[in-house]
């Protein structure tokens, strides 16, 4: 099931900046959710990474990793892009894949 935008909660931006170092975005299935979780982090002023979970070269909803990727490029405050809970066979391509949509800093 896809995440409506609607349902993202709000992140209160005092207790961001209070407890995170760095906010996690893992095991993330789609384009849409990925879009909603980052514009509920937006201007928080806390850096993010975000981690999809992939099933070959695309997202677990089907969609292609180089537009799913794209999605990040010349965000700031996004420091790192990379994969989780996948065929271990996948993790290289989707790295690579990762590395070259966005210039981030990758990991599987």
């Amino acid at each position: 099931d896809v995440m409506a935008l609607e349902t993202v909660p709000d992140i209160d931006e005092a207790e961001a900046l209070l407890r995170a170092d760095v906010m996690a975005l893992e095991t993330v299935p789609d384009i849409d959710e990925a879009e909603a979780l980052l514009r509920a982090v937006e201007g928080l002023g806390v850096p993010v990474w975000l981690s999809y979970s992939v099933d070959g070269d695309r997202t677990r909803a089907g969609q292609p990793l180089e537009e799913a990727f794209a999605l990040v490029s010349g965000l700031d405050q996004v420091v790192a892009v990379g994969v989780n809970c996948c065929d271990p066979a996948d993790a290289g391509r989707a790295v690579e894949m990762a590395v070259m949509s966005t210039c981030a800093p990758a990991r599987a």
